[in-house]
């Protein structure tokens, strides 16, 4: 299946190896060896969140400054603009699931996938 990633998206194999790597690291994906072997999901698709697959890839997101980790905004208790990008982020982007984001560009085609059996 990587190979056919590669190929459909115009990708590197090393590149995508380094995203499979991180999203092994971060327990979405496991990997089994031989000629049966590859990648698989450790969730159902419906149960991992986009937010989740962006955060093992490129680490914590913030959109704004004011939503890292202890960053110290003395307008952190009342910010509208802050509360605003904070739903953006963990609203849309927290539960939007994987499968149905899969369904709807990219290799995976025009319906949502059923990635049980692995990638």
């Amino acid at each position: 299946m990587i190979d056919i990633l590669c190929d459909e998206e115009c990708v590197p194999k090393s590149f995508l190896g380094k995203i499979f790597q991180n999203l092994s690291k971060s327990g979405l994906v496991g990997s089994a060896r031989g000629s049966g072997g590859g990648f698989y999901l450790t969730r159902p698709a419906s149960d991992i969140t986009v937010l989740e697959i962006l955060e093992s890839i490129e680490g914590p997101i913030a959109l704004q400054r004011c939503l890292e980790i202890d960053v110290g905004c003395e307008h952190s208790s009342g910010c509208a603009l802050c509360g605003l990008l904070a739903e953006a982020q963990l609203g849309h982007l927290g539960r939007t699931p994987l499968a149905q984001w899969s369904g709807s560009a990219g290799p995976f085609g025009s319906k949502p996938q059923d990635f049980s059996d692995g990638l």
